[in-house]
């Protein structure tokens, strides 16, 4: 038997595969997705079985593969699958897309062990070579009992590990009991004391559950010696009787979910504004699921929300499987879960980062907020989460839902064109929302930060004890540094971008290479010390709320800040016990920090994202505000109030804005009217634009002059840019492809289709 096997060669993208013969104690073992250890060159390196074969044209002179890392078949067919269109899609390297389909924790843990569970009925010929240990190392004497090995994984006598992890029937649960049972600080730590202290030995789910607390609070409690934790053995986990209590849906609700029931397989997006809606829209499909022996994923941008969803499907649903894949896990927790999932073990997971799973009994997929950019990966090699998951459904006959209460313009035109069936339930709701005129304010009042309105309103909620949250898109004190005398603004001498003021540390920065400048107090230019800066990040906000409301608590989040779990784990519980009044932070606060007693939010220059370089810009304005709009108060400060995006925004008048939106994006042919494309070059300078019009001059022809934007040089990049926009993505890529053979290797080409910014 031969395979076909592509080759994982770090110092260049090979896209072609290599035959190797396949040793006959090592058949049994491999499948198309295996992933072998072959002899390349003078190197031993990884690569992917992608065919088998009886014959092969070179088999007279062929290297035989060495190992192969797993003995159950690790890929699916779907997922070789969908490697192999990935590939082209994203004009990638197969192995690189394969590369995707493998956990991370399972690239980094190639040294495998055997755990032996049950020694005296071992294998007699195995008992001897293992001479009494417990775990093995998987070398080549115990590669050579392959059969044997494989009867016993079969029997449960033996165990397949991964450098210190050990996994299978040995799965430890943690439990919580008290420690020290005395008077706490706040409500909800004395909520989870006396819980666990009249169930010790509880989980963490338990306790979530019945106190309504957040895990990171059970995590804080241990930290301080108030709970002991300890891991015990789980023999066998009985399941629970499902015991939900049913919501009731109003007849508007009932047709929608009743749409989605009898409607087939085409995506669906659910444009929904009730939370509480969505939740048990949610639940009732996964039930539904649950009966007819099928499987629920559901996906969130950011690990909080994915705590969140899964705390209420937990809290609501009593004896629902709950599992969650994400970063904030351990490995040993996240390759139980992939076990699971592999084994069809699980009934629904909440995860961010799922995509590649080895899902094969999937019955509905549901992203939550679809619009958001998390959704689009921005490594190489580059792609959509949305596209990749609608291609899977359609892959395993599953239903998928993309939900938003601001929908993406792509997605809300799809249902235009019925590519989408549209799901619609939206309320109107009577929230407070300000729209703040900046340039009539500082001309009343001078004040260029925090407005009078705002001002109020956050006075308000401190004297109720509620939390209000600043948001701004800068973490410096200002964004620009001028000279007043000649006029020049201090910029990145590599990104020429212009450096932000970190007054607190006492240089000037660059936002994007990091680059610092400590003598940014004289001009370089004329010699001035006449220096000012201009614009506010968070650093000078901070200041000037400490100084408005001295007695306010007042806390900071930023990566500067906030750089570990622990960090964070302080916000939450920050919150979550009302031990801060105003919270001031950047966007990413809305995607994180979604609670009740958070009473006022005030969105200080709004007009950032208005300014970005990215023709998605106004629909990222529509969709911030649009969000926020759903707490108590809403005040938006912004220098541009007539702005489309903005006045649709403060009424959730969606389709208002939709209609100018998608008329602007036909008329510059932008998405979802044409595709676009990114391609950056860097390396030497003198070659990179030598590339750029050599492309440009052969690709005109197949999109048109229009279609392509460049090149131009990136300081941001480094490097020489072309975007794209055009409808014949084989041809595009057919004439890069071409172009880069003509070029020598010391050019590196990057191709993004839909990047963030343009």
């Amino acid at each position: 038997m031969y395979a076909k096997v592509v080759v994982d060669i770090k110092a260049q993208d090979l896209n072609e595969t290599f035959d190797y013969l396949i040793p006959n104690e090592l058949e049994e073992y491999i499948f198309i997705g295996s992933r072998v250890t072959v002899s390349f060159g003078f190197n031993e390196v990884l690569g992917y079985v992608v065919e088998i074969s009886e014959d092969s044209e070179f088999s007279g002179n062929l290297k035989p593969i060495k190992s192969v890392l797993d003995y159950e078949k690790e890929l699916t067919d779907e997922q070789v699958e969908l490697a192999k269109t990935l590939s082209f899609e994203l004009n990638a390297p197969l192995v690189k897309t394969l590369e995707l389909m493998t956990p991370a924790f399972l690239k980094d843990k190639q040294r495998k062990y055997l755990y032996i569970d049950n020694y005296d009925k071992l294998h007699p010929d195995l008992a001897i070579l293992f001479n009494g240990k417990k775990k093995v190392l998987f070398d080549n004497d115990i590669r050579a009992k392959n059969t044997l090995i494989k009867n016993e994984i079969n029997k449960g006598n033996i165990e397949i590990g991964y450098d210190v992890y050990s996994y299978g029937k040995r799965k430890l649960t943690k439990v919580y009991t008290v420690n020290k049972y005395e008077q706490q600080k706040s409500l909800p730590r004395t909520n989870i004391v006396e819980y666990v202290n009249k169930h010790p030995e509880s989980s963490a789910n338990e306790i979530m559950v019945a106190t309504n607390c957040s895990h990171n609070l059970i995590r804080t409690l241990v930290k301080e010696g108030v709970l002991t934790q300890k891991e015990i053995n789980v023999i066998a986990q009985v399941k629970q009787e499902i015991d939900y209590k049913k919501y009731l849906f109003n007849i508007d609700q009932v047709q929608i979910l009743g749409k989605y029931k009898e409607g087939g397989l085409k995506p669906y997006l659910l444009f929904a504004n009730n939370e509480e809606f969505k939740m048990h829209f949610y639940i009732n499909i996964i039930l539904d699921n649950i009966y007819k022996k099928k499987q629920t994923v559901i996906f969130t941008p950011t690990i909080m929300i994915a705590e969140e969803v899964s705390f209420y499907l937990n809290k609501h649903v009593k004896g629902l499987d709950v599992q969650t894949f994400h970063s904030k896990n351990s490995n040993s927790e996240n390759y139980e879960v992939y076990t699971n999932i592999k084994h069809n073990n699980f009934s629904v997971l909440v995860t961010t980062m799922g995509t590649f799973l080895p899902y094969t009994n999937v019955n509905t997929f549901i992203i939550i907020d679809e619009d958001n950019a998390n959704y689009i990966y921005d490594n190489y090699p580059y792609y959509d989460i949305r596209k990749v998951l609608v291609q899977r459904a359609q892959a395993l006959g599953a239903k998928i839902i993309l939900e938003s209460s601001t929908p993406s313009i792509n997605s809300y035109y799809n249902t235009r064109t019925a590519k989408y069936y549209m799901l619609e339930y939206n309320e109107v709701k009577n929230n407070i929302v300000h729209v703040v005129d900046m340039k009539e304010e500082v001309l009343e009042s001078n004040n260029h930060i925090i407005s009078n309105v705002l001002d109020k309103e956050i006075r308000k909620a401190i004297e109720e004890n509620k939390i209000s949250m600043l948001i701004v898109n800068n973490k410096s004190f200002s964004t620009l540094i001028k000279c007043r005398s000649c006029g020049e603004v201090l910029k990145c001498p590599k990104c020429r971008v212009p450096l932000s003021l970190v007054k607190n540390k006492g240089f000037a920065k660059c936002s994007y290479c990091e680059h610092k400048e400590e003598h940014h107090h004289k001009c370089s230019k004329c010699g001035s010390d006449n220096i000012a800066s201009y614009g506010f990040g968070l650093e000078q906000v901070n200041r000037v709320v400490s100084m408005a409301y001295p007695r306010a608590r007042i806390m900071q989040v930023d990566s500067d800040n906030v750089k570990t779990l622990d960090d964070y784990i302080e916000v939450i519980e920050a919150i979550e016990e009302g031990t801060v009044d105003i919270i001031i932070g950047t966007n990413a606060l809305t995607n994180k920090l979604n609670r009740d007693n958070i009473k006022v939010v005030g969105l200080l220059y709004v007009d950032s994202y208005l300014n970005l370089n990215d023709y998605r810009g106004a629909e990222y304005t529509y969709n911030l505000i649009a969000k926020l709009t759903s707490k108590d108060v809403c005040i938006v400060q912004t220098y541009h109030k007539n702005h489309y995006a903005i006045t649709n925004a403060i009424i959730n008048n969606y389709e208002n804005y939709y209609r100018e939106e998608i008329n602007n994006r036909e008329l510059l042919n932008y998405e979802p009217f044409a595709e676009m494309n990114r391609i950056v070059i860097t390396g030497p300078y003198e070659k990179l634009f030598h590339f750029g019009y050599y492309y440009r001059k052969a690709a005109r022809h197949a999109i048109g002059e229009t279609g392509i934007l460049g090149p131009s040089y990136d300081y941001r990049l480094q490097g020489v840019k072309l975007v794209l926009k055009h409808n014949n993505y084989p041809v595009v890529v057919k004439i890069l492809n071409d172009a880069i053979k003509h070029f020598p290797n010391d050019l590196k080409i990057s191709f993004e289709r839909n990047p963030k910014g343009t």
